[in-house]
């Protein structure tokens, strides 16, 4: 038989339970360590007590969270022909996701910041949606401009003023005016913005989903002034802070040749659309830096030019893969890779997967690959984990 516990510690079993209101470290404590745990962790630890739940949600401590945490970043890949999403970490790891909302048209992923994604759900309405805390905010339609068909769309954060704004601007076909109407999430309402300092701008170039670069969303387009004939390509964007447009030229050295289909290999002469240098270019985020990338004339090449201060462009650099073709750039990760989309063989008999290869740029060299079905699926945000919510652009309290 097993010794009979004493009468003190009968007593000392019997004590109310410690609470987190009489912790065994101090509050500040608590929180340092929790604000080095990743968003996922700190969600499931809000339910051990009401302390950490208020803590966790506190609007200050997910501030300081977002801006002081190692965030694992994940690339989204969209389904063309549904609502399914796929999550790709660093090592390729898939997880599929569905969007929580009906969505019968489809959806479109105007932009990821912050752990927020705003979709379309095919011409209205937008929403934002926190994939960690699956919430979704079902966004107030446009007072101005209907709809998103023909219009051009951005989604980005104005730090000034810790607001989530969505720029929405209705191209015309005609050589009317662009219209432009902004919605804030901290007011929940869409307003028109004045273009005094837009001049006429004859296309946005496909595709029409602006790049958020630190407070700024940028836009590939053709410009047509009163006294020129022919469209001029250049960058616009938009900044957040004063709600202005404004204009960059495009690097000195950007190739500006059209590819004659006669000059590709036979067995890729119906994709010449896709390699014509002035309609392949692209604007990603490279870590904080806006990045220009050009389809090349060579078949395995792709070009790079980066955003420097005062608005100057760098120098040029040609990344080529010695077996995929058209390499792009589409992700910049803090290990100094770059995440590339290539395409493998392609011929008229079989169609070979895209797949995705990071490249070195120091080594100037490719490493793993994953390959995906590039007819089914196509790149569509870089995500983030965070607690942000998509009702406030701060905490959840009473949320979930």
């Amino acid at each position: 038989m097993g010794r009979r516990p004493k009468a003190a510690a009968v007593a000392a079993s019997k004590k109310e339970p410690i609470t987190m209101a009489t912790p065994f470290f101090p509050q500040e404590i608590i929180e340092a360590i929790l604000l080095k745990l990743p968003a996922k962790s700190l969600l499931r630890f809000s339910t051990v007590c009401k302390l950490w739940h208020s803590l966790i949600f506190d609007p200050n401590f997910v501030a300081l969270h977002l801006n002081q945490s190692n965030h694992h970043h994940n690339l989204i890949l969209r389904s063309k022909s549904s609502t399914n999403l796929i999550f790709l970490d660093y090592d390729f790891n898939a997880k599929h996701r569905r969007f929580p909302l009906p969505a019968p048209k489809g959806i479109k992923v105007i932009g990821s910041i912050n752990g927020l994604l705003c979709v379309a759900l095919g011409e209205s309405p937008i929403v934002l949606w926190n994939p960690l805390l699956d919430n979704c905010n079902t966004l107030p339609d446009s007072n101005f401009i209907k709809g998103i068909a023909n219009n051009v769309m951005g989604f980005g954060y104005d730090s000034s003023i810790d607001d989530y704004k969505i720029v929405k601007v209705f191209t015309p076909y005609m050589r009317l005016q662009n219209k432009v109407e902004i919605y804030s999430l901290t007011t929940n309402t869409w307003k028109k913005v004045e273009l005094k300092n837009l001049s006429i701008i004859v296309s946005f170039i496909t595709p029409c989903i602006g790049t958020h670069v630190n407070g700024s969303i940028y836009w590939y387009v053709t410009q047509i002034l009163e006294d020129e004939d022919e469209p001029i390509p250049l960058i616009a964007y938009f900044d957040l802070k004063d709600e202005k447009f404004r204009y960059l030229e495009l690097p000195h050295d950007l190739m500006d040749e059209e590819i004659k289909e006669d000059e590709l290999p036979d067995e890729i002469q119906s994709l010449h659309t896709f390699i014509t240098p002035t309609r392949d270019i692209r604007l990603i985020d490279e870590m904080g830096c806006l990045a220009l990338i050009q389809g090349s004339s060579e078949l395995h090449e792709a070009c790079l030019w980066t955003l420097k201060e005062d608005n100057v462009w760098s120098e040029k650099t040609v990344i080529c893969h010695p077996t995929y073709m058209f390499p792009k750039p589409i992700f910049f990760m803090n290990t100094g890779n770059i995440l590339m989309k290539c395409k493998g063989v392609w011929n008229e008999i079989e169609r070979k997967e895209n797949y995705l290869a990071l490249y070195n740029k120091e080594k100037e060299s490719f490493s793993d690959d994953f390959s995906f079905d590039a007819y089914s699926w196509a790149f569509a945000a870089v995500y983030i984990e965070t607690l942000i919510s998509p009702y406030n652009g701060a905490s959840l309290i009473g949320k979930i």
